[in-house]
């Protein structure tokens, strides 16, 4: 019988969700648990939903599309389909309808919300905010002054990318700048790279 029904879970693109459900849940001024969010394709599934949320709470339509139950429960309605909450509380199940089920972990998740104890604002987990930078970034050094390895390369006539390549095989370190080298330290590093580009 359940193979005549319509899948009611949402599946993007193909099948995307058109019933949305807002749930929440207040005790008193303070203590509230959600909202959370529940969304299917079908009608059956909303009140087969409500049926599970609300069981026997007595029900209060503030609007068509917002109702409050005698256990705290809140319910929004904010699907796209062109019908209200009121009409998918009231809809019969047709026979096949009547056999489907909300399977798990999704049922265990709709009865928690009705269950789990609210949390007065003061309970809750409130995030420090963080001290300081997140993280300090690495500062290039200024090549004001220095020489670079593109300088190097033009005086060889090489790429500078083979240079660079030569060094890291090297294991010769990067400086701080990049590769770019002091004045006094130039003529030692073009010939070991020039050295290097001849064999």
């Amino acid at each position: 019988m359940a193979r005549e029904l319509r899948d009611p879970y949402p599946s993007c693109p193909g099948r995307p969700g058109e019933y949305i459900l807002e749930v929440s849940r207040k005790q008193d001024d303070e203590a509230t648990i959600g909202p959370s969010v529940i969304i299917w394709c079908e009608p059956y599934a909303v009140k087969r939903t409500l049926d599970l949320l609300l069981a026997d709470d007595d029900v209060v339509f503030e609007t068509q599309n917002y109702l409050r139950s005698s256990s705290g429960l809140r319910v929004r309605y904010t699907g796209t389909d062109r019908t209200t909450l009121k009409k998918l509380h009231a809809h019969e199940y047709s026979v096949p309808e009547m056999g489907w089920t909300i399977t798990e972990p999704r049922r265990r998740e709709i009865l928690a919300m009705r269950s789990a104890p609210a949390k007065r604002l003061a309970e809750l987990p409130v995030e420090a905010p963080r001290q300081g930078p997140r993280e300090k970034t690495k500062v290039k050094a200024s090549r004001s002054g220095l020489v670079t390895i593109q300088q190097i390369a033009d005086e060889l006539k090489v790429e500078p990318r083979d240079l660079r390549v030569i060094l890291r095989k090297m294991k010769t370190p990067k400086p701080a700048a990049g590769w770019a080298w002091p004045v006094a330290e130039v003529d030692s590093v073009k010939e070991m790279l020039s050295k290097a580009v001849a064999t």
